[in-house]
């Protein structure tokens, strides 16, 4: 069984588009080498996609880190831990609700004034671990 310990490092937002109701982020992480994974996801709750992306992080550590010799896997087991992943989780599902938010706001705005100043808030937000 091979052990593998990760780290999250950023979240940011890569696109959105509020008339699909979908958004784009992009998640550094660190497990010895710099890593990112890019995650869309339709305007829903922030834990379930949170814990989607943890879910995405163990898979793609998982397929990278389990050995073929040619004919089979071995050591295909993967024991990933994430740091403070409790922690981490939360503040994944906050960021992202945060930013749902924003998104609601800027479907729900009646008028043009502030529109373009409102997509351009939603594309810089970006949180660190």
């Amino acid at each position: 069984m091979k052990a593998v310990n990760v780290m999250l490092k950023s979240i940011k937002v890569s696109s959105f588009s509020p008339s699909r109701k979908n958004v784009s982020f992009v998640v550094s992480f660190n497990d010895g080498k710099d890593k990112e994974i890019t995650k869309t996801a339709e305007l829903d709750k922030g834990d379930a996609i949170a814990l989607q992306i943890i879910k995405d992080i163990r898979k793609v550590e998982s397929s990278l880190n389990a050995e073929f010799d040619g004919k089979m896997l071995f050591d295909s087991y993967v024991s990933i831990k994430i740091d403070n992943e409790d922690n981490v989780t939360s503040k994944l599902a906050a960021f992202i609700s945060k930013v749902f938010d924003k998104i609601q706001v800027i479907r729900n705005q009646k008028t043009a004034e502030g529109y373009t100043h409102l997509i351009a808030e939603v594309n810089s937000m970006k949180m660190e671990f």
